[in-house]
């Protein structure tokens, strides 16, 4: 109908935002009567009939407004996407990211709202704790949809650009641990819990429960296999040999338990004291189950098999008292 008006492009393009601008109060009118697919409907309309409008970008994110409030996710994601590659130099662009990041995580598209929330994040017109925290939630996101790889990639983005807050930044690193145990690569499952206990050192009088608390359990799971290496260990003739090498092994085991109890997290420090109490008890029944020595008389051996009583006894005592000590932490 305005083409037949007159063929005066100048003309023309006034007469198409009068038309669109008209479409455009049947809008606003139809909202604020709380009519919101009407509105809807008229705001679109403006691009189906005035495409070449002005006020055309105005309408559309308009309408992908109302559709979020309305929750019409799967609509609005169509019509914020149409806005996206239509109005690729528009300055809601930044806005229409996180409105199509909350709208395909509330359609449940969630490879899709990861890419947004990645999108946010490296967006540098938004604020850093935007940026931080829409980071993190792509990573749980790509996660959910066992998208591993992607996710850790993001953790490790993550640990990089934001070492503050500390708790944050350790709790990434427990997550590194967590998907890294799911691919069996033990090694990165060391090297991370390791920079746990780094990083809460790191956080002093900042570091808070939850920190001590992860710290606390990454240095018990890291103690444990010093046991099982212990525990593995055999006295054989020579005894002097075998002893001073399970002896040590022992000692580093210990040590590393020590370290364990010493954040004074109670669960960790049951465990580690448990632990602890076993390798004293497997020490004096490693004495006592040695290797004999060859060739000794009856009255040779039982004077030695006295001499490992002596030796393993003290060692069994402090199981005793550890296996004690663990008891009254329990029913206390």
């Amino acid at each position: 109908a305005i083409l037949l008006v007159s063929d005066d492009k100048k003309e023309r393009k006034n007469l198409e935002d009068k038309l669109a601008a008209s479409i455009y109060k049947q809008g606003e009118a139809s909202q604020l009567a709380g009519e919101t697919d009407a509105a809807v409907d008229h705001y679109l309309r403006v691009g189906e009939i005035v495409p070449n409008s002005e006020i055309r970008s105005t309408a559309q994110y308009d309408a992908a407004t109302l559709l979020l409030k309305s929750e019409q996710w799967s609509r609005a994601a169509n019509v914020l996407e149409d806005f996206r590659s239509r109005f690729p130099d528009h300055k809601e662009q930044s806005t229409v990211t996180r409105k199509l990041a909350l709208v395909y995580e509330k359609d449940q598209r969630n490879l899709l709202a990861a890419q947004e929330y990645e999108r946010i994040s490296f967006d540098d017109s938004n604020d850093k704790e935007t940026q931080r925290t829409s980071s993190l939630v792509a990573a749980d996101l790509y996660v959910k949809e066992k998208d591993h790889y992607r996710a850790i990639e993001i953790y490790h983005s993550y640990i990089k650009r934001f070492p503050k807050p500390y708790e944050a930044s350790v709790e990434t690193r427990q997550s590194l641990v967590d998907l890294y145990n799911d691919k069996r690569d033990n090694k990165m499952v060391k090297h991370w819990r390791e920079q746990i206990i780094k990083a809460e050192a790191k956080a002093g009088s900042q570091s808070t429960p939850r920190m001590k608390y992860l710290a606390a359990n990454s240095s018990l799971q890291l103690a444990i296999p010093k046991y099982t290496i212990y525990q593995a260990s055999r006295l054989s003739i020579p005894l002097e040999k075998s002893l001073k090498i399970k002896k040590s092994l022992m000692q580093r085991a210990l040590a590393a338990f020590e370290l364990a109890s010493a954040y004074k997290v109670e669960e960790v420090t049951t465990a580690a004291t448990y632990y602890s109490g076993l390798i004293y008890y497997d020490f004096s029944r490693a004495l006592m189950q040695s290797d004999r020595p060859r060739g000794l008389s009856s009255e040779e051996l039982a004077q030695y098999e006295v001499l490992l009583e002596e030796q393993a006894f003290p060692f069994e005592e402090q199981a005793i008292e550890l296996f004690e000590l663990n008891a009254c932490l329990l029913y206390t």
